[in-house]
């Protein structure tokens, strides 16, 4: 035998010399346990040194004394994970791994109740700051059902977990503390996000013995994004309510000089800019705009105030169409739904209607909208800015606007209908773009006049937010144009079922209603989703559909209503008018075997051919659709609220006359 082999002193197997362990004092009673004959400082076998040390490891509270009286080993009935230092717990790859700080070792344990023993290590790419990243934890797995520290690393370990529970408030500081979840929820921006937006903005504000740069940038968001108080957020901070205020105030001066004029206002962007990525085909197509023409959808947005005491202020600020007081900044939009710019906030009086604010910013002192503007270029407008038009005309500016009813009449043409469909297929965006600034419920709510001053630094900064970390309202693609090439068409041809319905008299004749459930329709089309697209030209009819199908199914399931064949493949419906409780409305719908023909509905815009009105929409898509697949109706929640009407009605009686006699 080479005397390169030795023998293990405790089971006498023959190793190499680099194999042997020797003997400490530590394991000397475990290893007894196997052979007595054992003495510290013999050489034995790596097997028999594990068998002792796990022997030393499964005694429950067991204490061993060191050479150090002091320094006492503990086992603690908590899970751990592996105590390589060589190979990462968490991915067990041998990559460049480091210790575990005590905050991140506190964080794991509290995050997932398994402990990280001192020797442990993990991979760098793990680490955010002192914490492991939350994504990564899950892939935690625990090695051992008991863990055996020394008695000093359960003291740390006790310090550090009690400086944990202690800490207040919300923290952004200390990486990994929240997760990217969370910074969503309470800013409204992804964890990369926010960095980025203070990236931009850090210089322009300092650390204080109270807030942290990145606290305060919190502050301002959360503020924006949830609409709570500062009293609120000065206990969600654990910051008094002045240090609150202060953050919010030097934080919207920095974001309004640092990071808005980078992403809000006319001078951000070139007009080829907004030609080139924030023009849809669509549009150029549908109202044959030039390649130097640029095309901005304008309309005014409301934020309401609290009614002030000042009474001039109170009146001029008072809208009688919305009948509360409120302040409205006018919105500038791509045909994307980028906000190319926000002007205002403007009064809400008489004097300041739509039409009234863009006359001011088109004579205005300030050159910079006109100046941006060029001839033939197309101003996309709703009916508020019918006084304008003229102007506008002058400047050879084109407008597009939806069809005015005129006095005593009850319907659109077909061309006025269709004319108008082209205008809202393009002008949707603004109010979608106002919609997404009012997920910032500090907008969506009321604001105290302590903040009226601020009104349009807040719309200014989510605006610059949305258009910066916000995907845009419309994805362009491919097949715009020949979206837009079938609508022009369409818009052109009359209505050839209104036609036949006004020539014959068909809503003046009377006729035998009869109640029938949609299934008795066997020879109804069935239609695909993307075919009542097809025929709707969007979704938002058929997002309608849901709510007046709700309105017709019964509690047994079935789907009712009244229909009239006026020859066995023409059908006449009454629906009844989501806005007026007394009207109803008739429409007709002539079909085929696989497809839906022509139709008519007696509303305001039920005579269009580009697409059709939502009473249409909604019996095309249950007859052809919906009863074939399983849907969701909208939650009736009105027998949570009580109905005086029926109470009073049934106690009612004409011989009361309030007097008592």
């Amino acid at each position: 035998m080479s005397p390169k082999h030795w023998k293990c002193a405790c089971c006498g197997k023959r190793c190499a010399a680099q194999q042997l362990r020797c003997m400490k004092e530590g394991l000397i009673q475990s290893l007894r346990e196997i052979n007595d004959s054992v003495r510290i400082g013999d050489r034995i076998c790596g097997s028999c040194f594990s068998r002792a040390y796990r022997m030393c490891r499964s005694r429950v509270n067991e204490v061993t004394v060191h050479e150090d009286p002091a320094i006492q080993n503990v086992t603690l009935h908590i899970p751990c994970v592996s105590r390589s230092h060589r190979y990462c717990f968490l991915c067990k790859e041998p990559n460049k791994v480091s210790k575990v700080p005590l905050e991140g070792k506190c964080r794991f344990y509290v995050d997932t109740g398994v402990l990280i023993p001192p020797g442990a290590r993990a991979c760098r790419e793990h680490f955010s700051g002192n914490i492991l990243k939350a994504e990564d934890i899950g892939s935690a797995k625990a090695y051992a059902s008991d863990t055996t520290v020394e008695s000093s690393y359960v003291d740390s370990l006790l310090k550090g977990l009690r400086s944990c529970a202690c800490s207040r408030g919300l923290d952004f500081d200390t990486p990994g503390i929240l997760t990217p979840q969370d910074y969503w929820n309470l800013t409204g921006l992804s964890l990369e996000h926010f960095n980025i937006l203070h990236g931009i903005i850090h210089h322009k504000i300092h650390n204080s013995q109270n807030r942290s740069t990145r606290t305060a940038q919190a502050i301002l968001l959360m503020k924006l994004r949830t609409g709570l108080s500062y009293t609120t957020l000065a206990t969600l901070f654990a910051l008094s309510k002045d240090v609150i205020k202060w953050s919010v105030h030097c934080i919207r001066r920095a974001i309004m000089s640092e990071f808005v004029p980078r992403y809000l206002g006319l001078d951000h962007m070139s007009r080829e800019e907004v030609i080139q990525r924030h023009t849809r085909p669509f549009a150029k197509e549908l109202f044959s705009a030039g390649e130097d023409s640029v095309i901005l959808v304008a309309d005014g947005t409301y934020v309401y105030i609290q009614k002030s005491s000042n009474y001039s202020f109170q009146r001029r600020t008072y809208s009688l169409h919305k009948g509360r007081p409120l302040v409205k900044p006018m919105m500038l939009v791509t045909t994307t739904g980028y906000i190319l710019d926000v002007t205002g906030p403007f009064l809400a009086d008489g004097r300041n209607n739509d039409a009234s604010i863009f006359k001011s910013m088109l004579t205005s002192n300030s050159d910079a909208f006109r100046n941006w503007l060029h001839e033939e270029d197309i101003l996309v407008v709703d009916r508020g800015f019918r006084d304008c038009l003229a102007l506008l005309e002058e400047m050879n500016l084109i407008a597009k606007m939806p069809h005015f009813l005129g006095a005593g009449r009850a319907q659109h043409t077909a061309e006025e209908a269709n004319q108008s469909r082209l205008v809202t297929s393009v002008r949707w965006v603004v109010e979608s773009a106002n919609g997404l600034l009012k997920t910032w419920k500090a907008l969506a709510g009321t604001i105290p006049n302590s903040q009226v001053p601020y009104i349009g630094d807040y719309v200014r900064i989510i605006s610059a937010l949305c258009n910066a970390f916000r995907p845009p309202r419309v994805q362009i693609s491919d097949e715009e144009n020949v979206l837009a090439q079938r609508m022009l068409s369409l818009s052109k041809h009359p209505n050839m079922l209104k036609m036949r319905a006004e020539n014959e008299g068909w809503s003046r004749k009377r006729v035998d209603w009869i109640r029938i459930a949609a299934v008795d329709l066997h020879d109804f089309p069935r239609l695909t989703y993307a075919e009542l697209c097809d025929l709707t030209m969007g979704i938002y009819q058929l997002k309608q559909a849901r709510s007046y199908t709700a309105e017709h199914t019964h509690d047994g399931g079935t789907y009712d209503f009244f229909i009239h064949r006026q020859s066995p493949t023409l059908l006449r419906v009454q629906i009844q008018s989501r806005h007026t409780q007394s009207r109803l409305y008739n429409l007709w719908l002539e079909y085929s075997s696989t497809a839906v023909l022509q139709w008519y509905c007696q509303c305001k815009v039920g005579a269009r051919v580009v697409g059709c009105c939502a009473h249409v929409a909604a019996v095309i898509w249950y007859l052809s659709y919906a009863q074939y697949t399983s849907y969701s109706s909208p939650r009736d929640i009105a027998e949570y609220i009580e109905d005086a009407a029926d109470g009073a009605a049934g106690n009612w009686s004409s011989d009361d006359d309030g007097d008592g006699n």
